[in-house]
């Protein structure tokens, strides 16, 4: 805070005149001082920042249940290495294990999806049998199903558009199942790196806390 062309300090005194210093400036070494002050500062939110890192990391498995966190071993080096040594398990962040069984949920959903369109494809290939058989005139050599739509009446054209336009959807549906299994792959795969990077997060992390 500064007063015209002067810098101000604010001064705290007590009842008896003590007053605390609020500045280092006029002390010997001052700027040393200060920067010491700086490095204990960057090393907090340094190791503040590790800490963070390391305590969105656990143990989960492969359906991304989660087996350990790693925030309830960080105090000792035997219990970080206790945690991260299992190979049954797969180290990742916490917001990725919730993410494994929402993924797992849309895949079932799919599922349900398919069977119920595939139900809905017997049921046109039915009725569109039923339909040639009533049909004298229909051509039996030739076309979608063994059958020209060209001398179709406008139902069996009807159920040819809605048999390729259910096919579509199962296509699309099983296309997003798979894109839910590379996520999740994805995820697993993730595994020795985020090993890797614990170990170096976790090393720095206890080499900063006797400076803080």
């Amino acid at each position: 805070m500064t007063y015209g062309e002067h810098e101000v300090f604010t001064v705290n005194e007590t009842n008896t005149g003590l007053r605390a210093v609020t500045s280092v400036d006029g002390f010997d070494d001052s700027e040393y001082i200060e920067q010491r002050v700086d490095e204990q500062k960057q090393a907090e939110d340094q190791m503040k920042s590790y800490r963070q890192s390391l305590e969105q990391m656990v143990m989960a498995s492969s359906t991304g249940s989660i087996t350990k966190r790693l925030s309830e071993c960080l105090e000792s080096n035997a219990d970080f290495e206790e945690f991260i040594y299992p190979y049954w398990s797969y180290l990742m962040s916490e917001s990725e294990a919730m993410n494994i069984p929402t993924l797992n949920f849309q895949k079932t959903s799919y599922d349900d999806q398919i069977s119920s369109l595939e139900d809905q494809l017997s049921e046109l290939y039915t009725g569109l049998k039923n339909l040639e058989s009533e049909n004298s005139n229909a051509d039996y050599g030739s076309g979608n199903m063994g059958v020209s739509s060209t001398r179709y009446p406008a139902e069996a054209n009807e159920y040819h558009y809605q048999y390729r336009d259910t096919q579509s959807k199962i296509s699309q549906l099983e296309n997003l199942q798979e894109l839910c299994d590379s996520q999740i792959q994805q995820i697993l795969d993730k595994d020795d790196d985020y090993r890797e990077q614990a170990r170096t997060y976790y090393k720095e992390y206890v080499n900063l806390k006797p400076a803080v």
